[in-house]
């Protein structure tokens, strides 16, 4: 693995992690979720490594061991998706094939960099979710929503519910790991965070049926993170002539992280391995 700081036109360092293999067949540029950071998807690397395909990531700002405080506080979210693709433009030779891979909250950056891309390069072959933060929960009541953008205006660091380990995945050690990681964020998600995030998740959630990129979904059923609904939304909607979903019965948020990950790896490397 190769690590090195990439600086953004705002002047933030992000943390760049690649794993390359010799004579790649494609790259994959990935972007992490809330709270977490690149280097927990060493795994995923290796396997994708071991079918030909590079992967390369970055810490998100406030995330890992990029700049930014206090630590996963997001309250503007055009600038993750600006610094997103000042990554992507600065790491993946589009002379090649490539694919976009998104976790969680990552999945809400890579979805609103792709909408507000008129075209991409030819080389692109696809984009990649896991368990994408795309919809807001359809349990939070519209009045909810709205006291969200109140405390935020009010007291955008309080810090609210923190995130219950339970919640990544039904294997006890990959909570465990979690909560021992010490370039994760355990703290109280901030008030302003979750307003940024709902708020444009609202913004992106029209224009679902513009998406016409290929793309495979792979979402848990009892995910209670990111809006399981979210996935199947796009997926029905979207005007993509390619596109696959995938739902993992009983699997938590963090899927290849969960029982049985090995199918989900298997899923996105065949999806990945035959459109090149």
């Amino acid at each position: 693995m190769q690590a090195e700081f990439f600086t953004t036109s705002l002047g933030t360092k992000l943390r760049v992690r690649k794993w390359l293999t010799p004579s790649a067949k494609a790259d994959i540029f990935f972007v992490h979720g809330f709270a977490e950071h690149s280097n927990r998807y060493f795994n995923e690397a290796k396997f994708f490594n071991n079918l030909g395909l590079n992967f390369i990531a970055f810490d998100q700002r406030t995330h890992g061991e990029s700049e930014g405080k206090p630590r996963a506080y997001i309250d503007n979210f055009d600038v993750l998706i600006k610094e997103y693709e000042e990554c992507f433009n600065h790491q993946i030779d589009c002379k090649k094939p490539f694919f976009l891979m998104a976790h969680s909250m990552g999945g809400l950056v890579q979805l609103s960099f792709l909408l507000g891309k008129k075209e991409m390069p030819h080389t692109f072959k696809g984009a990649c979710f896991s368990s994408p933060l795309i919809m807001p929960n359809k349990d939070m009541a519209p009045l909810l929503q709205k006291l969200s953008g109140i405390i935020a205006a009010i007291l955008p660091k309080l810090k609210t519910v923190k995130l219950d380990p339970e919640h990544i995945s039904r294997d006890p050690k990959e909570q465990k790991s979690y909560v021992e990681d010490p370039l994760n964020y355990i703290g109280g998600l901030y008030a302003k965070t979750a307003d940024t995030m709902l708020k444009q998740m609202k913004k992106i959630h029209p224009h679902f049926s513009e998406f016409d990129v290929p793309f495979i979904i792979q979402h848990g059923t009892d995910d209670q993170l990111a809006e399981f609904e979210g996935s199947k939304t796009l997926f029905e909607t979207s005007s993509s002539k390619d596109k696959t979903f995938i739902p993992l019965e009983e699997f938590r948020h963090e899927i290849t992280r969960e029982i049985n990950h090995e199918m989900v790896l298997k899923n996105y490397g065949d999806w990945m391995t035959t459109r090149l």
